[in-house]
């Protein structure tokens, strides 16, 4: 019966040892896997820092990344009579002489789109034009205030004029 006893005590020694020494290399591991994650973040760090300085450099140049112009460029051998002129609003034309007119980009926007677009789709179009996101929702609202836009189904539309309404309904 000792001898039973002593080979089970050996075969414990045996596997507490071979169970430290697991742990090692698991620790051992364990560190490696850590700094492989932390050189990971910090080179998607750097990889978004310089996607944003990209865009922000396009941006500042007056190019939208990855979209079409809102309006096509006005051309220049154009003349128009003083009173036109005058009352005239072209929303891209205060964009380019830099007093951006917010709201008109956004009317404007919406008047391309007579379906509608979510908050999300107008944010993917005027991102160039707008410092921070929240300006946006202001202007939105504002425009909701002053029922001049509706929202259905999480879209904001322009709304139609009472005139254009009137004359739908009568004929």
């Amino acid at each position: 019966m000792q001898s039973i006893l002593e080979e089970i005590q050996k075969r414990i020694s045996d596997s507490e040892r071979r169970v430290n020494e697991a742990g090692k290399q698991l620790q051992t591991a364990d560190k490696a896997y850590n700094a492989a994650v932390s050189e990971l973040q910090v080179w998607r760090s750097a990889f978004d820092a310089e996607i944003h300085a990209q865009q922000e450099a396009k941006s500042m140049q007056g190019v939208l990344i990855g979209m079409e112009p809102l309006l096509p460029p006005a051309p220049d051998n154009i003349e128009y009579p003083p009173e036109q002129s005058e009352t005239a609003i072209d929303p891209m034309a205060s964009v380019q002489a830099g007093g951006l007119n917010k709201t008109e980009l956004i009317r404007s926007l919406l008047r391309e789109n007579p379906a509608g677009l979510t908050p999300p789709q107008i944010w993917e179009r005027v991102a160039g034009q707008f410092k921070h996101r929240p300006y946006m929702y202001s202007v939105l609202k504002r425009l909701k205030d002053h029922d001049e836009v509706v929202t259905r189904r999480n879209k904001y539309l322009l709304r139609q004029n009472q005139e254009a309404s009137q004359s739908l309904t009568i004929q």
